[in-house]
């Protein structure tokens, strides 16, 4: 039995010591099935008109699905008027406290555990610190107050709050992840922010909505909002007041196993991409450097370091590895199941590593997203010119090499642009991901099915003939990989989601490529 076949076998043995915490990950995500529909109190004022008192404004957004109310705390008390309003019209209250001072933030955290009292809840904070930052003493003795009364914080997607994950590490991370409608894209319309708030619940874990202003007839905008969220919203989720998560960390074993399991396979992919056995020990040795830095030290830096490298090589390792290339469709297919076969037990060692309440709230990340878009590119972009002399490019190059090239360039350059959370979409791009998540419910990847896939299929059918035009079709061809890696380092999405939408973009995808493959073969005829 050669020396691959054996770490392979230890790997698969090693990464099955990891199921049963990652099924406990998917359990505990599933059991998030209840959402609530927030709104601030100012914009329930600006609701008022002269014929509409703000208790039938407040009556009317809770009949139309409106569960709470957000209330800042002001000095040292709620405004008892507003309470009482909002509580008569059967709305829960959400206290929000912002200070500059320690004393302040005493005084408002104060009042918003003595609200609580007798009913623990969550609050909610302002501003870009947590209360007592820098000051790490004012910090523990904020956090402290806080968790005598108060289940735990909100945590606002995309809100800085500086010194959060050390602020909620003493409330054992205990948050409930909200998504507010004005941050990044507070202009949209109201259908575009329904289609946000089910992307919103369905595929990032926010269990908490902050409603938005609307500026033209905001009342009755907002009801429609509800009304249409309400309506639209699948029925794995009910409409109830928000809780937060379950303290959860996997066992040190699992750990372990996941670590011993990344280290092999970092091994086995430097030897498998570069051919010398010395540039997997130098990996080899660092990454077990990493693992015990992170053992002694319990800092999720060195933690996210290894798990960096494993997603650094897995999407260069799965398409160099598998890339031969063959003209039948068999070889073509094994080759696409081993790729994606190195790529499931890449993303198994990341999300084995990064698992626990800290990483599914999104308190800590997968550090190093645009290395992990950039780099196997640059390296398939170097590998597919590696060599090429410019007598060979003169005598070889034919125009559709050339248009071949620029797409090639153009789809890699097009795919780190659009990677991230704001980028732009057009209206025919936004109608098709609509109707894509309506009929399969979590939307493939079109950067996958559409574009990587396809074109690492189309390689393996180019190389045998065209080598040169073959490794150039791979640097598309690994963006494919690189996305679902990327998939699963978005650690806040429930698991049972990422295996869902990387399910379709592998079948879509390889009905794309052998449809690509099957044109190619037919132009190679003519």
């Amino acid at each position: 039995m050669n020396k691959p076949r054996v770490l392979w076998i230890i790997m698969i043995l090693l990464l099955t010591a990891t199921i049963p915490s990652l099924y406990e990950r998917s359990s505990i995500e599933r059991a998030q099935d209840d959402y609530e529909l927030v709104l601030p109190y100012k914009h329930t004022k600006e609701m008022e008109e002269s014929d509409t008192s703000l208790p039938s404004v407040l009556q009317q957004l809770q009949a139309a699905g409106l569960t709470s109310v957000l209330v800042d705390i002001k000095g040292s008390s709620l405004p008892e008027e507003a309470v009482s309003e909002i509580t008569d019209a059967n709305l829960d209250v959400i206290t929000s406290v912002s200070a500059n001072s320690a004393e302040d933030w005493k005084r408002e955290l104060e009042a918003a555990v003595h609200y609580y009292e007798g009913e623990a809840d969550y609050v909610h904070i302002s501003g870009d610190k947590v209360p007592g930052y820098p000051d790490t003493a004012a910090m523990d003795e904020l956090a402290g107050i806080l968790s005598e009364g108060a289940e735990g914080v909100y945590f606002t997607e995309f809100q800085r709050l500086e010194g959060f994950k050390e602020f909620t590490d003493d409330l054992n991370y205990n948050v409930i992840r909200m998504h507010d409608l004005d941050l990044l894209h507070g202009h949209q319309t109201v259908e575009e922010k329904v289609d946000r708030t089910l992307r919103a619940v369905k595929e990032r874990n926010q269990r908490s909505i902050l409603l938005s202003s609307m500026e033209a007839d905001p009342l009755n905008h907002t009801i429609t909002y509800l009304e249409k969220i309400t309506e639209a919203m699948p029925s794995a989720f009910e409409l109830n007041e928000a809780d937060g998560w379950k303290d959860f960390s996997p066992p040190l074993l699992a750990k372990l196993a996941a670590f011993l399991a990344g280290i092999l396979f970092i091994y086995q992919s430097v030897v498998s991409i570069f051919h010398y056995r010395l540039f997997g020990w130098l990996a080899a040795f660092a990454s077990l450097g990493l693992m015990i830095a992170y053992l002694i030290t319990d800092s999720l830096l060195f933690l996210q370091g290894f798990a960096l490298g494993v997603g650094l090589v897995t999407p260069i390792y799965a398409v160099k590895a598998t890339s031969r290339g063959s003209t039948r469709i068999k070889d073509i297919t094994f080759s696409y199941l081993k790729a994606l076969g190195i790529s499931l037990a890449g993303i198994v060692i990341i999300i084995a590593l990064l698992n626990g309440t800290v990483f599914l709230t999104g308190i800590a990340l997968f550090r190093g997203v645009k290395l992990l878009y950039v780099v196997p590119l640059l390296f398939f972009g170097v590998y597919a010119l590696w060599g090429l002399t410019f007598k060979e490019v003169k005598e070889s190059l034919k125009g559709w090499h050339v248009i071949l090239i620029v797409l090639a360039g153009a789809a890699a350059v097009y795919y780190v642009l659009r990677s991230g959370n704001s980028q732009a979409v057009s209206e025919f791009e936004l109608w098709f991901r609509t109707k894509l998540e309506e009929w399969l419910y979590a939307r493939p990847r079109s950067k996958e099915f559409l574009l990587g896939f396809p074109a690492y299929l189309l390689a393996l059918a180019v190389l045998p003939r065209f080598k040169r035009m073959g490794k150039i079709l791979l640097v598309p061809g690994v963006i494919g990989f690189m996305s679902i890696v990327n998939t699963f380092t978005h650690l806040h999405i429930p698991l049972h989601i990422s295996l869902l939408r990387t399910g379709y973009s592998i079948v879509f995808g390889y009905l794309i490529g052998l449809l690509a493959v099957g044109i190619y073969k037919l132009i190679i005829k003519k």
